[in-house]
Order: structure tokens, then sequence, then C-alpha cells
């Protein structure tokens, strides 16, 4: 039996949460520190690349 229609949009509302929820988390009791972190790493694996 196939799942029900709205439990697609649901899972979406789930992780855009828990996204919203780890940010706020991070800006308030760690000042981005996670954030700037994944940031950073980012910036260095496209200057490897060659894309920065």
């Amino acid at each position: 039996m196939a799942a029900p229609k709205g439990t697609n949009a649901m899972r979406y509302v789930i992780v855009i949460a828990a996204i919203a929820f780890f940010l706020a988390w991070d800006g308030i009791y760690n000042h981005g520190l996670y954030l700037d972190q994944f940031v950073r790493f980012l910036s260095m694996m496209m200057h490897k690349v060659g894309l920065g």
C-alpha cells in the first residue's frame, strides 16, 4: 500500500526544522563556530579543486 500523499511534504518540513534548529543552536551557544568551520572547509575544497 502506498504512503499517504502528505508524508513526503512532512519529511521536508522536519528536515528544514532540524537545519533551522541547528543553525539557531550554533549561533546562540557557539557563536557560529560550526557554521564558520563548515564554510572554511568548503572554501578550502573549492580552492583545491580550482574553483576559487
